[in-house]
């Protein structure tokens, strides 16, 4: 015997069979997690590098094309993309799906670091990260009356970007607005040929001048003491006073053969207008895994007690929450849901003639679509606008199965 054919001889298992279902279904929807794509991790491997003040053609030809002869040889890749602008060089690793993400990553790794001797002396470190981040979701504005940009953007680096990088899900905090602070050396051509200094002295001696070291400790008879050693040079003024070469006139000094200067670390300044005061603003990414709808709450809430306790000038508002509208589109399909079942409902009636007739069909509509976030739940899936549609069209499937079994086991019975 068949279960429909079970069902309808004992309609008390059947509406048990049906409130288990629905349970199960209720369960499954508290527990599943609402986003707006589903979770999609692509085997992407990033390799970002920077070298300050290098052209781009010089990124291309000196870093970029290294980097990607090196990785060449790597299994499974699908494509490699890169970019390579002024001081910066990002590379884009696609793989195979299928594949052990991990594992090649580490050849990567391993490739990236045995053609770190080719690339050029002063290029910071490749840096390689794993996945692909979202889009950012959050912005925030900040303007302060009293403090520079430069000073304003240095607390927000200190003291408010950290709070949002520990937040769960978080992939990247930005700070836009203005750059670090950085002492210029502005060489003076004909001052250096009169003296016969080269740009090579006027370097060896900023480094050798400006470096921290430990300096080690000594110990008495009862205590032991740390030597700390404060050789950094802090200032414009120590800057100047850096001996490039010694002579037998004397010593020639940097501010004999340079400007210095304490300015930006870009050469051009990228200002940022909040209303009608220049300001700083602070975006936050998700990981390319996380809900970016949960990742946004938590950085709103987290926004909410950093904003009352900000110093005394500094002003913040939030710019934008792409939630609110992530959100609006989950919300607009569970109306279409309840706009589709409502629909449904009256065209099953008006066809049927009779509404002792389109019980079974109306009752079914709720308890399928309800016990199927069961099956979601134990398939790892989450509810989101594409699962939501599939329920949408879903409705007309459901109603059509339950009708054909109506006729047949009406006639039947």
């Amino acid at each position: 015997m068949k279960l429909p054919e079970i069902c309808i001889r004992k309609p008390v298992l059947a509406i048990v069979l049906s409130l288990v279902l629905t349970v199960l279904g209720c369960v499954g929807f508290q527990r599943l997690d609402i986003r707006f794509f589903p979770e999609l991790e692509l085997p992407q491997v990033n390799i970002s590098t920077s070298f300050e003040g290098a052209s781009a053609v010089l990124m291309e030809n000196q870093i970029t094309t290294i980097i990607e002869n090196a990785i060449a040889g790597v299994d499974n890749i699908q494509s490699i993309s890169s970019s390579s602008s002024s001081g910066r060089s990002s590379i884009s690793v696609q793989f195979r799906l299928g594949g052990n993400l991990e594992t090649e990553a580490a050849q990567i790794r391993d490739k990236v670091s045995g053609i770190q001797d080719k690339l050029p002396a002063d290029v910071t470190s490749p840096t390689i990260s794993v996945g692909v981040a979202g889009s950012s979701v959050v912005g925030m504005s900040f303007v302060d009356d009293k403090l520079s940009l430069q000073d304003a953007r240095e607390y927000l680096i200190r003291n408010i970007q950290p709070l949002f990088r520990q937040l769960p899900g978080v992939a990247g905090v930005g700070v836009y607005g203005s750059t670090d602070y950085a002492m210029r050396v502005w060489l003076n051509p004909a001052k250096m040929a009169a003296r016969d200094v080269t740009v090579a002295d006027i370097k060896t001696a900023i480094t050798t001048n400006n470096i921290y070291f430990p300096a080690g400790s000594f110990r008495g008879k009862s205590r032991n003491y740390s030597i700390i050693s404060d050789t950094r040079l802090k200032n414009a003024k120590q800057f100047r006073n850096i001996i490039v070469k010694s002579t037998e006139d004397g010593v020639v000094r940097l501010k004999d053969v340079a400007e210095i200067k304490l300015g930006m670390r870009g050469f051009y300044d990228i200002p940022m207008r909040i209303g009608n005061d220049k300001g700083l603003a602070i975006q936050v990414s998700p990981l390319g895994s996380a809900n970016p709808i949960t990742v946004a709450n938590e950085v709103v809430k987290k926004f909410n007690s950093i904003k009352n306790n900000l110093p005394s000038g500094m002003r913040a508002e939030l710019l934008y929450n792409n939630a609110s509208f992530l959100q609006a589109a989950i919300n607009e399909a569970f109306i279409s849901i309840a706009e589709a079942v409502i629909l449904v409902i009256l065209v099953v009636i008006f066809f049927l003639g009779s509404i002792r007739a389109a019980i079974i069909p109306i009752v079914t509509i709720p308890i399928s679509l309800i016990s199927v976030f069961f099956i979601i739940k134990l398939l790892g899936f989450s509810i989101n606008v594409m699962s939501l549609l599939a329920m949408v069209l879903a409705i007309g499937l459901v109603v059509n199965d339950a009708i054909v079994m109506l006729e047949k086991y009406s006639s039947a019975y």
